[in-house]
């Protein structure tokens, strides 16, 4: 039996501005004071030849766009298939949208959503 190794890194993805927030429809405004830091959390395992990536998002969702993108990068900078990425968000009504549902709608969503692609491949 191989050994099994892992990796475990965390990153803030709490906006820095205010931004359109994700899960309820008749939602008004932006963002306010932040209750609790959002994270961004990956844990890859590896028998030696095998690894697995597994990213869990504070997040509501997040459109296939933003996944793709995160999944590619990762397998460009690592060299893992990107088949091999999991990414899993926790469902919170009270996170950034990164969805199809209420897709960025002024600058500051559109930095915040690059801005976590970034962060998150940086785990």
């Amino acid at each position: 039996m191989r050994p099994l190794f892992c990796h475990v890194g965390v990153v803030d993805i709490t906006p820095s501005e205010p931004v359109h927030l994700d899960g309820f429809a008749n939602r008004v405004g932006l963002s306010g004071p932040v209750h609790r830091p959002l994270t961004s959390r990956c844990l890859v395992l590896s028998d030696g030849p095998s690894r697995l990536c597994l990213i869990a998002n504070d997040l509501c969702e997040m459109a296939l766009e933003h996944v793709n993108l995160i999944r590619d990068a990762i397998q460009e900078a690592t060299g893992l298939d990107r088949e091999r990425v999991l990414i899993h968000n926790i469902h919170t009504h009270s996170a950034p949208a990164m969805g199809n549902m209420l897709p960025a709608a002024n600058e500051a969503d559109r930095r915040y959503q690059e801005a976590v692609r970034q962060t998150i491949c940086l785990l």
